[in-house]
């Protein structure tokens, strides 16, 4: 495969992706997830601050009856995340002006409930490739990077820390997600002052190009149906092909092809 084959395959591909994102984004499964997300409120940074000096482990934090309503049940004995909630009241001098004061309420975090378990997007691929590994690993060490292997990563599968220049990736976590991590090391070390949601479309997007290539599974369109949509991976798509092509065409000759 020539270089301007190589480039039409990618942008066939990518049109594969943006398409199978609009179809995951309809999806039952996807839908749920969102519903299930719309009932969990978006708290000040300062009560950020408090749930996490609190139970710095938490994820999912609600009140007690937020929890019922989704079919979980506080566990007994469980002691509450306190936060501060605004309350609003009228000026009983002046009523045309609001006053605001803050009490204090409790919330309480997934780990602390039971019950039905909430709606979750599966994005997770664990299928490894040992040579396509080794191979992909040389163009993070040929950039003067380094990967490293963990046991947690606060629930993430892998982490591209760009002031220490390491990659990090879980030692269960798949081959797709070693080039998801590429892909922000190749486009995005340079880019602070780009959006997550970008940068998160562009680094996936040249993970499912790369894995589609070599056959590699990957979850690709789940996973942007949370963060893109096919018109926003169009745009990218002049970066994406590029990283994609550059990544292809390096990696091509370290892998050995078998026939069946």
């Amino acid at each position: 495969m020539n270089a301007a084959q190589l480039t039409a395959y990618i942008e066939q591909t990518l049109d594969t992706l943006a398409i199978q994102t609009a179809e995951a984004r309809q999806s039952e499964q996807f839908l749920a997830y969102l519903k299930s997300c719309a009932r969990f409120h978006s708290y000040s940074f300062g009560n950020l601050m408090l749930i996490l000096w609190q139970k710095p482990a938490a994820t999912r934090v609600a009140g007690y009856r937020t929890w019922q309503r989704m079919n979980r049940f506080v566990r007994k004995g469980e002691k509450g995340i306190a936060i501060l909630a605004p309350c609003i009241f009228k000026d009983k001098e002046d009523e045309t002006k609001s006053r605001i004061w803050f009490k204090t309420v409790y919330v309480f975090d997934l780990s602390q409930t039971k019950g039905e378990p909430l709606p979750e997007i599966d994005w997770r691929t664990t299928e490894q490739d040992a040579e396509l590994q080794v191979a992909l690993i040389k163009i993070v060490t040929s950039n003067s990077w380094e990967v490293s292997y963990v046991d947690d990563l606060e629930g993430a599968e892998g982490m591209c820390r760009y002031q220490s220049k390491t990659i990090a990736l879980l030692k269960s976590t798949g081959t797709s997600t070693l080039i998801h991590e590429i892909g922000h090391m190749l486009l995005h070390a340079d880019q602070q002052g780009m959006s997550r949601q970008d940068k998160e479309t562009e680094a996936e997007s040249v993970s499912f190009v790369v894995c589609t290539h070599f056959g590699i599974e990957t979850a690709a369109p789940m996973y942007l149906a949370g963060w893109s949509d096919p018109k926003q991976i169009k745009q990218h798509a002049e970066r994406i092909i590029k990283t994609a092509h550059r990544i292809i065409e390096v990696v091509q000759p370290s892998v050995v092809e078998t026939d069946d």
